[in-house]
């Protein structure tokens, strides 16, 4: 798969161009899916220093700044383009009703450097686990069981809940089954900061 960027903001234009190529790897062994991803990336930054004022731009007898003044700011470049590559990959089973499921991402694994300064300024690495399953009470009810940790840097975030997915007779909304559930957001050096409800729906093709 192909992933395009474009964003334009600010008084300076900031404006910012990606373009990613995914490709994935599938395998299968008896009732266990591994899947492994890979998505490379290359990422365009550019602004205009027209719309800018510095520090050494201020103008006493004016008492503003003077855009004819030099800036001052002989090592900001005004554009810089990298390299970004993210890698995943997943894991799902079935132990009798049991199915669960396990996900681990790493963003910006070659840590790009991103600064228009000419100095030493990386992408730290952001990394997403995600762990899940199904497990059936019953013909007509599902638990949804998930979890999923955030750490980049030195921010974390933790998310706890579940769903329980109701089955539906067949009807004229072609409505296979309603679901509705709750998750618990925390980090582990935070207090607990919100409860996230959840509720939606499944037809045969989508989930809303």
């Amino acid at each position: 798969g192909i992933y395009i960027v474009n964003d334009n903001s600010g008084y300076a234009h900031l404006t910012v161009n990606k373009i990613y190529l995914s490709a994935a790897y599938h395998k299968f062994i008896g009732t266990n899916e591994i899947h492994f991803g890979i998505q490379p990336g290359y990422v365009f930054s550019n602004f205009s220093k027209d719309g800018l004022t510095f520090p050494d731009q201020y103008d006493p007898g004016i008492g503003g700044f003077n855009a004819d003044f030099p800036s001052g700011e002989n090592n900001l470049n005004d554009q810089i383009n990298y390299l970004d590559i993210n890698i995943g990959g997943a894991w799902n089973g079935e132990f009798g009703k049991l199915k669960p499921m396990a996900a681990l991402s790493v963003f910006h694994l070659n840590n790009p450097k991103q600064s228009f300064l000419d100095e030493s300024n990386h992408l730290p690495l952001r990394t997403v686990f995600y762990g899940g399953g199904e497990y059936p009470l019953n013909e007509k009810w599902t638990l949804l069981p998930h979890l999923i940790y955030m750490l980049h840097k030195n921010a974390n975030e933790f998310l706890l809940g579940t769903n329980a997915d109701m089955k539906l007779k067949e009807n004229g909304l072609k409505i296979k089954s309603v679901y509705g559930g709750f998750l618990y957001r925390d980090g582990f050096n935070l207090r607990m900061d919100a409860l996230i409800g959840i509720v939606g729906l499944k037809d045969r093709k989508s989930v809303v």
